[in-house]
């Protein structure tokens, strides 16, 4: 079940991010540094704002829809009465933040960060909602429309000469799009609590669940999306926008690849594993846990190595001249620090989220928040975005580290060491295939390294047996009617 989510979620993340990737090829040629720097300092604030406002309910929804299923519609409306508010709430911040400062590039931002913020945070709850009902089809659906309007809007209006701006009009109306992607009948469930709202289908024991589960995650959220915009800043502030927008575009490669593939097994597993251990417990849910250990190393391991090894000629294809060169040297550490960070998130976090022991994830991430910062301060002076890369690497790596150790004391989720070294190996092997043509540029260069890499390392996973590839293989082919070909 696992793998057939895993695959209708790979196409429901992969086409969006190849729409992403597109649109940063785009944006890179049309817009200078400075620019760009803009636009991903405003995506940073808007990614604070949506945790500390609504990330709660997002998480809330994903975690315990299976829980409240016979009550599904009071549920449901809770959580939209309680967006609302926080809609409202926000609206309250920004007309006071407008009022306390005197900042022109604020007064023209914010307007437009608010409205992105509503309409974000309202696809977002739509798509949270999908995922949990476990129909990635509906998801898939909401994400293309999303990632497909935001691109057709956003290159327009920059082709029109509106700049950073242009592209956050456009991610506007991505967001918008997604919603009204799905058909009523498809969220039905969420369309009836949403006409609902106006009725007395408001429960504070409800409400007062998912703060308690969701607010220590608001915390932790809150403090990676610092971990991971803070550089930014600091760099904008240190030596300037530009510096921040090159470093941006070596983060969000990172995030379109690495990042995709491994919220896609995230996306696949997480829920299936909740599931089980509502009706199970762990014994339940080990089989989809040690499914998704192994993805999530399987995948995150070679896509991580090949990435920094190729890295010159990724960021030449995909990005302008003007952020080629800084995004290639930053980016072999970022996906070391990406691939630390997703291997906690996406995995050894699950023992405070599935105890319900949150807190423990705001202590780690209040800790590598620190580290973050203070290195940052340190290394960005002397070594500039580099620094600030190696700072996030060591912040990540304490993150994983303290979360595999306290995290073990709750809930001791199953470790695969020796599928692990099997995966290692294989990547071994890729990296030996790939070693001679890491010099070779130029997109078709870049296609013929990325299929003899995955060729070399699906080989070497049949010939190591990784996760009995060999047994399942004959098992689907024993499925298939005779004469079927």
């Amino acid at each position: 079940m696992m793998l057939r989510h895993g695959l209708a979620y790979l196409a429901a993340r992969g086409l969006p991010a190849l729409l992403n990737f597109a649109a940063l090829a785009i944006y890179t040629r049309l817009l200078a540094p400075e620019q760009f720097g803009i636009y991903a300092m405003v995506l940073a604030g808007l990614g604070i704002a949506h945790t500390a406002f609504l990330s709660w309910l997002d998480l809330g929804l994903l975690r315990f829809l299976a829980a409240y299923e016979v009550r599904r519609g009071t549920f449901l409306g809770t959580i939209l009465i309680a967006f609302l508010a926080m809609l409202a709430l926000a609206g309250l911040a920004s007309l006071l933040a407008l009022w306390l400062t005197s900042d022109p590039l604020l007064d023209r931002l914010l307007p437009l960060g608010f409205l992105l913020f509503c309409v974000e945070g309202f696809a977002e709850l739509h798509l949270r909602l999908a995922n949990a009902q476990l129909t990635p089809a509906v998801y898939g659906r909401m994400a293309i429309t999303r990632a497909l309007v935001a691109l057709a809007v956003g290159s327009a209006l920059v082709v029109a000469g509106a700049g950073a701006e242009g592209i956050l009009l456009g991610l506007a109306a991505g967001a918008v799009a997604a919603v009204v992607a799905p058909t009523r009948r498809e969220l039905g469930s969420l369309w009836s609590a949403w006409r609902q709202v106006a009725t007395p289908v408001f429960d504070p024991a409800v409400l007062r669940h998912l703060f308690l589960y969701g607010a220590p995650l608001v915390v932790t959220l809150g403090l990676d999306v610092v971990l991971a915009g803070a550089d930014r800043f600091l760099l904008a502030r240190v030596i300037g926008t530009d510096a921040a927008g090159v470093y941006a575009v070596g983060y969000q490669l990172t995030a379109y690849t690495l990042g995709t593939l491994l919220v896609i097994v995230n996306l696949a597993g997480y829920p299936l594993a909740v599931k089980a251990f509502e009706t199970g417990g762990l014994a339940a849910a080990e089989p989809y846990l040690r499914q998704n250990a192994l993805l999530l190393w399987g995948i995150g391991l070679p896509a991580a190595c090949g990435m920094g090894l190729l890295a010159p000629n990724i960021t030449a294809v995909v990005t302008g001249s003007a952020f080629a060169a800084d995004a290639a040297l930053v980016m072999p550490v970022l996906v070391l620090a990406a691939l630390l960070q997703r291997c906690r998130t996406y995995y050894f976090d699950f023992a405070f989220q599935l105890r319900a022991k949150v807190a423990w994830q705001a202590l780690i991430s209040a800790a590598t928040v620190i580290l973050n910062i203070g290195l940052n301060l340190l290394l960005i002076p002397r070594f500039g975005i580099l620094g600030a890369a190696w700072a996030t690497v060591a912040a990540c790596g304490l993150g994983l580290a303290l979360s595999i150790v306290i995290g073990r004391r709750l809930l001791a989720l199953p470790l695969i060491w020796g599928e692990a070294l099997r995966v290692c190996l294989a990547t071994t092997v890729m990296l030996t295939a790939l070693w001679p043509l890491r010099e070779l540029s130029g997109l078709l260069a870049l296609v013929l390294q990325i299929v003899l890499g995955g060729l070399a390392y699906a080989a070497a996973l049949w010939l190591l047996d990784v996760g009995g590839l060999r047994a399942g293989a004959g098992r689907l082919l024993a499925r298939q009617p005779a004469g079927h070909t």
